[in-house]
């Protein structure tokens, strides 16, 4: 009736949650290089950093913006990577695409709201 993971299937979990990690955030590094090389200013047009800097009140031009960067990309990976795994095993594929817009928003809005936090922080620090 209920289908318990044994401790070899949470391992099996989390060693297939890390490679998607790697390899989205390896996608989405390599993704970001190409495209803002050459323009940094650019980069400070993406709907993420919009997200964070009119929504949640963050300064993202105190910052560098390797660093921008680097949180963006991870965050993004993460985001994707948890869609994945809670959608993999759904087998029907209406019901899956329909999961991952549900999960989407909320997902985008939670973390986030966990990088302002870090990134206010992070700033409260470095002003003192």
């Amino acid at each position: 009736m209920y289908n318990l993971m044994y401790g070899s299937d949470y391992m099996q979990f989390l060693l297939i949650f890390c490679v998607y990690m790697v390899l989205f955030y390896s996608i989405f590094k390599v993704m970001f290089w190409f495209r803002y090389r050459k323009k940094k200013s650019e980069f400070y047009k993406i709907p993420e950093l919009y997200l964070l800097e009119n929504h949640f009140k963050v300064p993202i031009k105190k910052y560098k913006i390797d660093k921008i960067m680097n949180i963006v990309v991870l965050c993004n990976s993460l985001i994707f990577t948890i869609i994945l795994i809670s959608t993999m095993f759904i087998p029907y594929f209406f019901i899956r695409i329909i999961v991952m817009f549900v999960l989407l928003l909320p997902l985008i809005y939670l973390v986030y709201y966990g990088v302002s936090k870090y990134l206010q922080k992070k700033g409260e620090k470095d002003n003192v």
